[in-house]
């Protein structure tokens, strides 16, 4: 028991040690208490405190512009917090995630933090439900605009599924299902004075944060390739027959 007890409290001073390094600059020393912290985590299989430092890590690494390791961190500790229900926290490093893979141009993952994030944002707190929509907002746009149709086709697909599965969340996932289905009917060659219609819609009743009616002023695509930008006939329909917050059109 005494042991134990010196364990945890040796794991906490790694985390303050590491917190104070990093304030002060010293990233090497912070890199490698904050190390020390997650090896020891991992010895007395304290997967929560595993994920703390993974995302304290993350963060050192954002800071020191190293983002393909930042994503891999963020990726582990949205992982654990998944597995062991810690929805809260999870939330949060969503947000970290998807910056992440903005930098490092992953599509994918990308696409994965907003499925994720359309989940969530009915679940937890207001707070943390405006920023998940954010996180929508924001993933959906830079995954349109990095990567090419058949990945946007299938990451919108994805998203669409998560969407279905919590629809009946609560406002923030209406409005996070409003921006995936406008992006949607974008893709797919809606008429554009319509979607940006849409867009200052959800911009004046998001108090503009989104700023959706900038990105939806121009097409996705020009007239000739529009015949290109389906989904197949089912969710096509589905897509014009939805009539869900803000979406009325």
């Amino acid at each position: 028991m005494r042991r134990a007890r010196n364990a945890e409290g040796e794991l906490a001073a790694f985390g303050k040690l590491g917190a104070c390094y990093q304030e002060i600059g010293d990233w090497q020393a912070a890199e490698k208490y904050a190390s020390d912290g997650l090896a020891q985590a991992s010895r007395l299989q304290l997967p929560l405190r595993e994920a703390d430092f993974h995302t304290g890590l993350g963060m050192m690494m954002t800071e020191l512009k190293r983002h393909k390791n930042a994503l891999e961190h963020y990726k582990t500790a949205t992982s654990l917090y998944f597995e062991h229900n810690a929805v809260e926290k999870e939330s949060a490093v969503l947000a970290l995630l998807a910056r992440a893979a903005g930098q490092c141009r992953n599509v994918r993952t990308l696409w994965i933090a907003t499925a994720r994030a359309i989940t969530l944002c009915g679940t937890v707190s207001q707070q943390l439900g405006i920023m998940l929509v954010t996180v929508v907002a924001q993933s959906i746009r830079m995954a349109v605009q990095i990567g090419d149709w058949p990945a946007t086709r299938a990451g919108l697909t994805t998203v669409l599924t998560a969407f279905e599965n919590a629809r009946n969340s609560g406002p923030d996932t209406a409005t996070a299902g409003a921006i995936l289905i406008l992006t949607m009917k974008w893709v797919t060659g809606e008429d554009l004075a319509t979607c940006n219609g849409i867009a200052r819609q959800l911009d004046q009743s998001t108090g503009g944060k989104l700023e959706l009616a900038a990105w939806f002023s121009a097409p996705y695509a020009s007239t000739s390739q529009k015949s290109r930008y389906s989904f197949g006939k089912t969710i096509d329909d589905q897509i014009a027959q939805w009539k869900i917050v803000f979406m009325n059109s």
